[in-house]
C-alpha cells in the first residue's frame, strides 16, 4: 500500500508544470521611469529568467564592442553615447530597468536618439524595428539559457535516478550472491554432519567394546585402570562430537535464516527497482519535453 501510494505521489510531482511550455515572446511599447521622467520605452518578458543573471548578460550586451560603460544601481541601467549597430549608427543613450515578475524577468529599455526618445509613431520605423529586434533577440537568447539550464538540472536528476537504480541493480546481485554463497555452505556443512555422525558412530562402537573388553579384565587392577581412562576419553570424545554437530546444525539453521532474509531483501529491491524505472521514464520524458521547447524557442 505504502509502494502504491509513493508512486502515485511521484506521477503527480512530475506531472506539475515545471517543464513548462514555449512561452511566445513579443516585444512592446511602454513608458520607464526615467531621471527625465516618464519616458518611452519598448518593453519584452524573458520568461523563466532571474534578475542576477539577465542583469549580467544585458550589461555585457550594451556594452559589447565599446569603451561606454554602464551605470547600474538597483536593477537600472544607464549607458551614453554607445553605438549599437544593430540599431543605429548614431550614438544613443540607453536606460533600462529590470522587474523580477513570477517566473519571468520584465525588460524595459528607453533609447534616446539626438536627444528624443524612440518611438513606434515618431520615429523611422526602421530604427523602431531595429530596437525592438535587438531586445527581441536578447531575451529569446536569455530565454534558451535559461531553458538550457532547466535542462541541465534535469539531466543531472536523470543521472542521480539512474545511478540509484545502478545501485539497487548491484545490491539485487549481491543478494543473490549470498543466496548462493550460504546454500554452497549449507551443501558442505551438511556432509560435515554425516561425515561426523558417523565418526560417532564410530566411536560409539569402540566404546561399547571398551566396555566389554574391561569387563574381562576386573581382576588385573594396573590395566583395568589404563582402559578405564582411554574409555573416558572415548566417551569425552564422543561427547564432543555432539556438541560439534549441535554447532553445525545451529550454523545451518542460521545460514538459512540469511537466505530467507536475502530473499525478502530482493523482493524488496525489485519493487524498488520498478519505482525506480518508473521515474526515470518520467524524467525522461520530462527531459523530453524540455529539449523540444528549447527547440522551439525562437
Amino acid at each position: 500500500m505504502r509502494t502504491i501510494i509513493l508512486f502515485t505521489l511521484i506521477c503527480f510531482l512530475f506531472l506539475l508544470p515545471s517543464a513548462r511550455s514555449q512561452e511566445f515572446i513579443k516585444v512592446e511599447q511602454g513608458l520607464l521611469k526615467a531621471p527625465k521622467g516618464d519616458v518611452t520605452a519598448f518593453k519584452v518578458k524573458i520568461h523563466q529568467g532571474r534578475v542576477a543573471t539577465v542583469a549580467k548578460a544585458w550589461q555585457k550586451t550594451l556594452t559589447r564592442n565599446t569603451r561606454s560603460k554602464v551605470k547600474a544601481s538597483a536593477n537600472e541601467f544607464f549607458i551614453e553615447n554607445v553605438i549599437i549597430d544593430k540599431i543605429s549608427d548614431e550614438p544613443m543613450n540607453i536606460y533600462s530597468a529590470l522587474t523580477e515578475q513570477s517566473q519571468r524577468v520584465e525588460l524595459v529599455a528607453a533609447f534616446e536618439l539626438e536627444g528624443v526618445f524612440m518611438d513606434e509613431y515618431n520615429t523611422r520605423q526602421t530604427i523602431v524595428e531595429a530596437a525592438k529586434s535587438f531586445m527581441l533577440e536578447f531575451a529569446i537568447q536569455q530565454y534558451k539559457v535559461a531553458v538550457q539550464g532547466e535542462l541541465d538540472k534535469e539531466e543531472k536528476v536523470l543521472k542521480s535516478l539512474q545511478s540509484n537504480l545502478n545501485q539497487l541493480m548491484k545490491q539485487n546481485t549481491d543478494y543473490r550472491k549470498t543466496i548462493a554463497s550460504r546454500e554452497q555452505k549449507i551443501m558442505s556443512t551438511e556432509e560435515e554432519i554425516k561425515g561426523e555422525t558417523s565418526q560417532r558412530e564410530r566411536k560409539y562402537d569402540e566404546i561399547v567394546a571398551q566396555r566389554i573388553y574391561i569387563g574381562t579384565i576386573k581382576n588385573d587392577p594396573e590395566q583395568l585402570k589404563a582402559h578405564q581412562a582411554s574409555l573416558k576419553k572415548m566417551e569425552n570424545d564422543r561427547k564432543k562430537m555432539l556438541r560439534k554437530i549441535e554447532s553445525m546444525h545451529k550454523k545451518i539453521v542460521s545460514l538459512r535464516a540469511d537466505i530467507q532474509k536475502a530473499h525478502r531483501d530482493i523482493a524488496i529491491n525489485e519493487g524498488q527497482q520498478k519505482i525506480k524505472n518508473n521515474e526515470i521514464g518520467l524524467q525522461m520524458s520530462k527531459i523530453s519535453d524540455i529539449e523540444k521547447k528549447l527547440q522551439g524557442i525562437h
